[in-house]
């Protein structure tokens, strides 16, 4: 059994990190936030936004480092047909659209909301968000390739890379990431899962991941993997270095499940500017809530929060 942490765990590395890369995988978020709100939309149907503001309040909170800035960037799909379903046209088919009301204010609202934090939703034609995060942290971040602890503690390449990058999300593809020095994923409902939590629940390292899922195949993306293998199976192989790379079911899944890192996107430009006034999604607040008297108030309160919790972080100290 693997112990989760609500707080950052202590860092390893050499030099203290100057900066702190938070990386919103926002479509995954939104959805968390959604149906984790339904038994209330009846009186409350704004409440998903509400838990989306205040589970990045938290994330930011916990994520937070001391004298380390704080920048946000919030990665999101493709508007257009994803590049993967050229190779497998069943490529998350099974998924469909939310149709409901309460959904599309919220995602609507949300999207605005975004813009008056001065900043947008980032995604590529053709990509996932899952690209859009693992091609921002494949550039920020170092994979250590040393042979030995004692080597890797004076790697000259870490001492290049000060910031830490955290992952706000609960997709485990991205399990794949932590293969990276000063990477971590942040969880709802408030954990961090770090590379020792992955090798104590996997037993081998990250790096492996994707060689793993494309073996066991991964139902929530239609993704069939090797037939007759299952999670047993596939970690013996791992562990013994038996990949079966010339099994055609292998190769079309490890196509799928592996992650895009050379998408051409901005790394830069990620600091937040809170417009106190929802200058960008007052109207479309009122218009959807304005029926009942507290929305407006609420949200805008939610708002002010994760604001303050912001700027507290780019202070240089934690609110925890």
């Amino acid at each position: 059994m693997i112990t989760l942490l609500p707080f950052r765990p202590p860092s390893t590395d050499r030099w203290p990190a100057t900066r702190v890369l938070l990386l919103v995988d926002y479509s995954n978020l939104l959805y968390q936030s959604y149906f984790s709100g339904s038994k209330s939309w009846v009186d409350r149907p704004w409440l998903p936004i509400l838990r989306f503001m205040d589970s990045l309040r938290l994330c930011i909170q916990r994520s937070k480092v001391d004298g380390a800035s704080m920048e946000v960037i919030f990665a999101g799909e493709s508007r257009k047909k994803l590049e993967r379903t050229k190779i497998d046209a069943s490529y998350k088919a099974q998924r469909h659209p939310i149709d409901h009301d309460v959904f599309r204010h919220f995602r609507k609202i949300m999207a605005l909301l975004i813009e008056d934090m001065n900043t947008k939703i980032l995604s590529r034609d053709g990509a996932e968000a899952d690209d859009v995060i693992a091609s921002i942290t494949g550039y920020i971040c170092h994979e250590c390739t040393c042979l030995n602890r004692d080597l890797c503690s004076t790697c000259y390449h870490k001492d290049k890379h000060t910031t830490d990058v955290v992952i706000f999300t609960n997709d485990r593809d991205l399990n794949q990431l932590l293969r990276y020095d000063r990477c971590y994923i942040y969880r709802s409902p408030g954990f961090f899962y770090t590379r020792e939590n992955f090798i104590d629940e996997y037993g081998f390292h990250p790096n492996k991941y994707n060689l793993y899922k494309a073996m066991v195949g991964d139902k929530s993306d239609n993704i069939s993997g090797v037939t007759g293998i299952g999670p047993v199976t596939a970690t013996q192989y791992i562990k013994d270095g038996n990949i079966p790379t010339d099994d055609p079911e292998f190769v079309k899944s490890l196509k799928l499940i592996e992650l895009d890192y050379n998408l051409d996107v901005p790394i830069e430009g990620a600091t937040l500017e809170f417009d106190k006034l929802l200058s960008k999604s007052r109207n479309d607040i009122l218009t959807a809530y304005g029926d009942h008297p507290y929305a407006v108030d609420e949200i805008h309160l939610g708002f002010l929060m994760l604001r303050e919790a912001y700027n507290d972080a780019n202070r240089g100290r934690s609110i925890l």
